[in-house]
């Protein structure tokens, strides 16, 4: 969920007061299941109880955190919440089983190169580009993570899929895809919607990709699924 454009303002950018009220509830939504979630799991861990799949959570983590910064503050405030929550994500699971949560890891490395993009940058052009370059810096970060032994998801998501080795391929590839869909999808919006509508369109993307993400992970895990 990432802020809408306003002309004139920089890495801040985002609607006045009359013209952004999707992104207004999305900060709030946000916000709540940020803090819900961290809080939860962290009392969890404090009372020793079983927390149902804490370890893929603290995956998407920082990815969470970007969103929520960027929604509150800007892109500067989503690099710093992406910081403290790979921090968080990574000493946790190692406390857990010594290992490192590489989605949060990559995570961390594209919230850099969004910050660079945008102090490159400063303007408005950037944040209607911004989701077109988060997108096409992850499927870069999958693709080089796919030519890796094991790969980048089959270190992230092993413990929980059990695929063949065609399967951890075919998932790349289908992960790699809906990132350059999203991309695609953002570029057309851009260009043919208002400012108020591609706010909107902006606000709903992000929701919509993890949705695709979902469904495409189970389609693959059903048909190349190896057994415990």
């Amino acid at each position: 969920m990432e802020e809408g454009a306003k002309q004139g303002e920089g890495l801040g950018a985002g609607l006045d007061a009359g013209q952004d009220v999707p992104v207004i509830q999305a900060r709030g939504v946000a916000g709540t299941l940020w803090s819900r979630a961290v809080l939860s799991i962290v009392d969890a861990e404090r009372k020793g109880q079983p927390i149902m799949d804490r370890r893929l959570f603290l995956e998407f983590l920082p990815g969470i955190a970007f969103l929520v910064g960027n929604a509150y503050g800007g892109l500067l405030w989503a690099a710093a919440f992406t910081v403290v929550a790979t921090v968080f994500a990574v000493t946790l699971r190692w406390r857990w089983d010594g290992s490192i949560p590489w989605l949060a890891v990559a995570t961390l490395f594209l919230a850099a190169v969004l910050t660079a993009f945008g102090l490159a940058l400063n303007d408005e052009t950037f944040i209607l580009i911004r989701p077109t370059a988060g997108a096409l810096a992850f499927a870069a970060i999958l693709i080089m993570g796919a030519l890796a032994k094991p790969s980048l998801l089959e270190r992230a998501l092993g413990y929980r899929l059990h695929l063949e080795k065609a399967g951890w391929r075919v998932l790349h590839v289908s992960w790699i895809g809906l990132f350059l869909l999203s991309a695609l999808a953002n570029e057309y919006a851009r260009r043919l919607l208002s400012t108020d509508q591609w706010a909107v369109f902006n606000v709903a993307s992000d929701p919509v990709l993890i949705g695709m993400i979902y469904i495409g992970t189970r389609t693959v895990a059903r048909s190349y699924w190896a057994g415990e």
